[in-house]
């Protein structure tokens, strides 16, 4: 596809791609494509692929390429529920969705020409990967995993047509990950930015099911969320200086409640760090021209709504604060179409997984605002109890109805009111003890910590209970391996991460560039890229290593390759 002349509609800062084309890569059982293509049919943002763009047609068209590490028969044997998946796309045509099997994240470029798609006319405005892991845990192999995907995602957007709108990069982790494995020190040094944070709701995707690569089994988590990545072009340097402002405040914010030893979930310090790091200098504030939208006024939300999701104690420090999706699905529609009231139903979905670089500073100014005046009521109300998740309107990620909104009014005057003095108690309790590092695991080679003693005593039990003491994890190993390495959380990791985006070789074939990482031997080098894959699924329904005496067995192929990776390989 050529570039599109500025005349044209889909060039507005304000609006989506005409065509919308979406890469999904590691799907898995291909669920998230299917709930996904699901919930575009049904969006006011897009119209059917068979309408042309006549005058006066509302919304882009979308299109889905769906694409799996699997082969198109492993993924047959291995999914079954894929073929219920695959059938659907046939069927459906309003937006079109296209499968590719034996599609690797790190080489994207090369994988898809294999697969005979021709990057050099498919455009791609959004690729999304959602929970990357190679099959086993280990710090380094997952910062590698992402390093190499923001570098093939680069790559494939440097031989992919040109483009009206950024290409935006969309990854998804749970919990810490985001903080432990260097999210954003990995797309620094490939030379992306993250724009926004969205929580990604089960229930917003309806048919999605979180599956592990090799077992097949569902991984647990609390909080799944999905962050957008962009390349500062400079076309985006003033959008992206504002968002800085913006997030700065946030930051002024966050510290505010610290010094009130108020519960915050989110630390925008390594997120300024590396804005700072990849923006050239602000433009002056006579050019400065970004669209801007307060949060819109609506009759279905009033000051009780909690849209809170970034002062919670429950939960992870994360890189970025979030954005609620009742209030992103609030604000996108004004920015994406005409404001006439004739053009915007108020009923109607404007969902887009694609979020215009107009939105971006507008969408947390809205979230911004409603946190505080939801502060501001529930301080007057004093109305701080804990309350249940089939009531919080933060989890459920959407306003409470009218029967939910007086199940919470009964608890918070009656058995929740009881309960309020116990769990403000165990909530100043966990704050002490977490500033004061009590539940911090210190038998792990990198020190862990977690949020309540229960968490510490669950992974005590499972990591380091027993007489016996445990064989060196793949961890170990792989600390072995790299030169001075930083560790991924703690606070020089993202200045070791920036000084390493413009290091050289220095005639060290053990470096990679991608990762940051300089090992000690060529050999390790070559295992660190032979990890960028995952691991072969299970074939047998037991699996036997030979070399220990007397043999030993296990149920998936992951826990036979760590075992093989710290017992039996040298360093």
């Amino acid at each position: 596809m050529s570039s599109v002349s500025a005349s044209t509609p889909c060039c507005e800062p304000h609006v989506l791609p005409e065509a919308l084309s979406i890469l999904l890569v590691g799907e898995g059982n291909l669920s998230f494509a299917y709930a996904l293509v699901r919930r575009l049919s049904r969006s006011g943002a897009f119209r059917r692929a068979t309408q042309g763009a006549a005058a006066g047609a509302r919304g882009s068209v979308a299109e889905v390429v769906a694409t799996t590490f699997d082969s198109e028969a492993e993924l047959a044997t291995k999914y079954p529920e894929s073929a219920t998946f695959r059938a659907y796309f046939s069927a459906k045509q309003r937006v079109p969705a296209r499968y590719f099997g034996s599609v690797n994240a790190t080489s994207l470029s090369s994988s898809l020409a294999s697969a005979h798609v021709d990057i050099t006319k498919q455009p791609f405005h959004l690729v999304v990967f959602n929970n990357p892991h190679i099959g086993f845990e280990d710090l380094y192999r997952q910062r590698s995993l992402l390093s190499h995907f923001f570098s093939s995602a680069a790559e494939l957007q440097k031989d992919g047509p040109a483009l009206c709108q950024p290409q935006e990069v969309v990854v998804a982790l749970c919990d810490e990950q985001a903080q432990r494995w260097d999210l954003l020190g990995c797309a620094a040094r490939n030379g992306y930015l993250c724009v926004a944070a969205q929580p990604l709701l089960p229930a917003d995707y309806p048919g999605y099911t979180n599956r592990r690569h090799q077992s097949d089994a569902a991984f647990p988590f609390r909080r799944m969320a999905q962050y957008w990545f962009v390349q500062p072009s400079p076309e985006l340097q003033t959008t992206l200086w504002e968002l800085r402002r913006e997030i700065a405040t946030w930051e002024r914010v966050r510290r505010q409640h610290a010094e009130k030893q108020q519960p915050c979930s989110f630390s925008c310090a390594s997120w300024l760090q590396v804005a700072d790091a990849l923006l050239t200098a602000p433009p002056s504030s006579t050019t400065a021209s970004v669209v801007k939208a307060e949060p819109p006024p609506s009759e279905s939300r009033s000051d009780n709504d909690d849209f809170s999701l970034n002062y919670d104690s429950r939960y992870a420090t994360l890189p970025m604060p979030l954005l609620h999706p009742t209030l992103v699905a609030d604000v996108l529609p004004a920015l994406l179409f005409s404001r006439s009231a004739a053009v915007l139903p108020p009923a109607q979905d404007f969902f887009t997984p694609y979020l215009p670089s107009a939105a971006w500073v507008s969408l947390y100014r809205a979230q911004r605002g409603a946190e505080e005046r939801r502060s501001t009521v529930a301080t007057a109300t004093n109305q701080g109890a804990a309350v249940p998740p089939h009531l919080d309107a933060a989890q459920l990620g959407r306003p409470l109805n009218t029967k939910e909104a007086k199940k919470l009014e009964r608890y918070l005057t009656g058995y929740g009111a009881a309960m309020k003095a116990k769990a403000i108690q165990q909530k100043a309790q966990a704050s002490v003890a977490h500033n004061t590092g009590s539940w911090l695991c210190t038998a792990c080679t990198v020190p862990r910590t977690f949020e309540t003693e229960l968490d510490l005593q669950q992974h005590q039990s499972s990591k380091h209970s027993g007489a016996v003491q445990l064989a060196p994890t793949l961890y170990a190993r792989v600390h072995e391996q790299i030169e001075a390495p930083a560790v991924p959380a703690s606070p020089d990791a993202l200045e070791t991460a920036l000084e390493t985006m413009s290091l050289q070789d220095r005639d060290n074939c053990g470096y990679c560039s991608v990762c940051g990482l300089r090992y000690k031997t060529p050999a390790a080098y070559e295992e660190h890229l032979l990890y960028l894959s995952p691991l072969p699924g299970d074939v047998e329904t037991c699996l036997t290593c030979d070399l220990c005496v007397p043999p030993k067995q296990f149920t998936d192929r992951r826990g036979l390759e760590q075992h093989r990776s710290s017992k039996h390989l040298s360093a």
